[in-house]
């Protein structure tokens, strides 16, 4: 059995989120148009809307249909509302988490992201930028590839095609210890 990535299982989670999202809304759209056809139909049927009659003439059938239709509508906002507050929660949650350490990480890359979402990873640019996101990508035996982010102080702990112990806690790096006395090695390079 192939275990997935981190990157992976978050791919795939806001797939599904995703799927949740337009499911709701098409959802809604659908009993929309629903209630749009029966009415229409009645309308046809019963001829002029201005006579008061026609308010009354509407068969129990029709009148369920309706309120069938109105409770999706109800129901597919309902699913959009809870589809976007879940993928708040989720992105606000990302960094918490118990603290774990992920043995022998070798750092692949590193790079800065700024608010335009421009990757930096000339570091004499980095004192250009106010608004600079730190990420370490690293490889570990167990989980493979993995993408962090982490505050400038780690970062620059974090030298590339290095290995050590990587502290994190969600997707937070919160330290890295690189091993000493340990040559760095290309990053294509196997160890």
């Amino acid at each position: 059995m192939r275990w997935f990535t981190t990157e992976e299982l978050d791919v795939q989670k806001q797939k599904h989120l995703g799927w949740v999202i337009v499911g709701g809304l098409c959802f809604s759209v659908l009993s929309g148009f629903g209630i749009y056809a029966l009415e229409a139909g009645r309308l046809v049927f019963t001829g002029d809307s201005t006579n008061p009659s026609y308010l009354r003439v509407q068969s129990l059938t029709t009148q369920v249909l309706v309120w069938l239709a109105m409770a999706g509508i109800v129901f597919g906002v309902c699913v959009t509302l809870v589809g976007f507050l879940y993928g708040i929660l989720e992105d606000k949650k990302k960094n918490l988490g118990v603290p774990r350490v992920l043995e022998r990480a070798r750092i692949i890359a590193r790079y800065g992201v700024d608010s335009q979402g421009s990757y930096i990873v000339d570091e004499r640019l980095f004192d250009s930028h106010d608004d600079l996101r730190f990420f370490v990508r690293m490889r570990t035996p167990g989980e493979g590839s993995l993408e962090y982010e982490c505050s400038r102080r780690v970062f620059e702990t974090c030298g590339e095609g290095s290995i050590g112990d990587a502290e994190i806690q969600g997707q937070w790096i919160r330290g890295y210890v690189a091993y000493r006395d340990m040559a760095e090695s290309p990053v294509g390079q196997t160890i």
